[in-house]
């Protein structure tokens, strides 16, 4: 099981014993209860939604993250005098990663041959900058990523809640049409990775209803649930 699965499975044995996991092989649903409720699984997690896309905001992190600090591992052995932080601010689209990478290579070289004030900030491609700071003690490596900022992160939390639940149930209400028909009953649990909300914090419910009221629960599900991935209880139930 993935982890958002393990999650659910923990959230369904509370209160049900007949639970098989993947009854029908790799296809919805995720678990079935009682030999006819279906139950489909989802990680909740924040999306970017471009014009004709939506993609997971942490796994562009990543593929960023690991472009730039590649870049930066050929600058491995540190030069007397010269160690940096690099801060990485960047938005989508992202870009060619491959040239990026080249980007920051020959940036970082040109600034090593001429040095400049910091904080320098460098801009590697329209949504992508790099700003250097002085260290204040010698690293390892010349040059060290110290901070990330996603320019397309954030926001008022009901509204990152409402828009990612609007896309995930979008996507999984296509995904099981074709085996709906198999069950009569079927529940979409997705697990909160956003962690704007906390089940047991009064200043919480305000913004949870009015994320409620802004939803619309298809047919196809006759219940919709957002669960904690840490204690395993509903924070929203639609």
């Amino acid at each position: 099981m993935k982890r958002a699965e393990k999650t659910v499975y923990a959230y369904l044995k509370r209160t049900c014993s007949d639970i098989v996991y993947e009854p029908d092989g790799n296809i919805p649903p995720d678990f079935l209860l009682d030999r006819h409720l279906a139950v489909e699984v989802r990680t909740l997690n924040e999306n970017y939604f471009g014009r004709d896309i939506s993609k997971g905001l942490e796994r562009d992190q990543i593929r960023m993250e690991y472009a730039v600090s590649k870049a930066l591992r050929q600058f491995d052995r540190p030069t007397a005098g010269q160690a940096y932080w690099v801060n990485l601010s960047f938005s989508r689209p992202l870009g060619d990663l491959k040239r990026i990478k080249g980007y920051v290579r020959e940036k970082l070289q040109d600034f090593l041959v001429d040095p400049r004030e910091t904080p320098c900030e460098i801009e590697l491609a329209k949504n992508v900058v790099i700003t250097l700071l002085k260290a204040g003690k010698p690293h390892t490596q010349t040059f060290r990523i110290g901070m990330q900022s996603d320019g397309d992160s954030g926001g008022l939390v009901a509204g990152i809640y409402i828009s990612n639940i609007r896309h995930c149930i979008e996507e999984k209400t296509q995904k099981i049409s074709a085996h709906r028909a198999r069950y009569p009953r079927w529940w979409l649990v997705l697990v909160d990775n956003l962690s704007g909300f906390s089940h047991d914090d009064p200043d919480d419910r305000t913004e949870i209803e009015t994320v409620k009221n802004s939803l619309i629960k298809p047919s196809a599900w006759e219940k919709i649930l957002v669960i904690s991935p840490h204690s395993e209880m509903e924070l929203i139930h639609i």
